[in-house]
């Protein structure tokens, strides 16, 4: 942890969740340093999909995986779970009701993350139709938690409104709360930021400063330099600038110096998380302004981008894909995603890798 990060009681309860646990089984084909493939197992994987929602939930001990894309273009809605080494379906009759009249409705890229105030995995929004041609109509804003005992449909007085795709929705363990920041579905240039916390949802849009990052990011709580960091600035068509931001305490700020240290080519839309064992923020795949697929792994820490693909090895380029830290297995855990070399959604996959840094 870095001396200027200061600890606070949530964020210590954070630390202790996220920390190996005692005797936690790593797969035999691991090979510590690099992504492994962890095998298919006869309970799983789930089906292929991209912009599906994933947290690791610390009290269940388990990765958790809801609804995304699949490859003709339809929502799913179902709930997964990867733990001891197997996927699990949750669905009617399980310990944990993940049934569609129990569960949120299908729907692809809704913001997903571990809420340690709550003990249990929180949703917001996604969409189930393409927001160029809907707009909000096929857009939601409803809010929901998955915890020990199944789904729950939360809910707060007021709520952000629907969000369009590039959603990122971040536990901020500094400043206790869940971030969101993304742009209203049918206004793109609309940008809107909220904190979630004490189960009410915030509107911070007006009261923070720095400037608001244009285009879609994507993001992980940065808790060892100490602020929420972004990534990305793509506009869906495989343009942008691929640049680092960081958020902490209503204050936005351009770490310009920093971008360059990522490839100038390199959009966004990789899959990115928090490493509390290598205090670091790691991204892996993407995609890059002629729209190829990204097969480098990057490691953001103490400011600065830095390549480790020679490092850890590769994995299948892909992007739209998720990455979370699981403490059981002590790893950078990710799954699926979109493999097509170019721009299009015609080759997910559904493979699993785990890397330990």
């Amino acid at each position: 942890m870095g001396a200027s990060v200061a600890v606070g009681g949530s964020l210590v309860l954070l630390l202790s969740m996220l920390a190996p646990a005692a005797g936690a089984a790593v797969h035999a084909n691991t090979v510590f340093g690099h992504w492994t493939s962890i095998s298919n197992t006869s309970r799983g994987p789930p089906t292929a999909r991209q912009a599906f929602g994933m947290a690791y939930d610390p009290d269940i001990g388990a990765v958790v995986v809801f609804g995304g894309q699949n490859a003709g273009g339809g929502a799913l809605g179902d709930t997964w779970e990867w733990a001891s080494g197997h996927w699990h379906q949750i669905s009617a009759g399980t310990s944990r009701n993940g049934s569609p009249a129990h569960s949120p409705s299908a729907r692809w890229a809704p913001g997903l993350v571990y809420d340690p105030a709550l003990h249990g995995v929180l949703l917001f929004g996604g969409q189930n139709g393409y927001i160029s041609y809907c707009g909000a109509s096929c857009a939601f804003s409803d809010t929901w938690l998955f915890d020990a005992k199944g789904w729950h449909r939360l809910s707060p007085s007021a709520s952000p409104p629907a969000m369009s795709p590039g959603t990122q929705m971040v536990y901020d363990s500094l400043d206790h709360y869940v971030f969101l920041r993304s742009t209203v579905a049918g206004a793109i240039p609309m940008k809107v930021v909220y904190s979630f916390a004490n189960g009410t949802w915030t509107n911070l849009t007006s009261s923070v400063s720095g400037g608001l990052p244009s285009g879609v990011f994507w993001a992980a709580d940065d808790i060892h330099d100490g602020y929420v960091l972004l990534f990305g600035n793509s506009t869906w068509t495989c343009t942008g600038t691929g640049a680092t931001w960081a958020y902490h305490a209503g204050v936005f700020t351009n770490l310009g110096a920093n971008s360059s240290k990522i490839p100038t080519a390199y959009m966004g839309s990789g899959a990115i998380g928090y490493d509390p064992l290598a205090q670091a923020v790691v991204m892996t795949g993407g995609y890059t302004a002629s729209c190829q697929v990204v097969d480098q792994t990057w490691m953001f820490h103490n400011g600065k981008w830095s390549d480790i693909t020679s490092r850890v090895g590769t994995l299948p380029g892909r992007w739209d894909s998720r990455l979370v830290f699981d403490a059981a297995l002590q790893a950078d855990f990710t799954f699926s995603g979109n493999e097509a070399m170019t721009g299009g959604w015609n080759s997910f996959g559904s493979d699993t890798w785990m890397v330990h840094l």
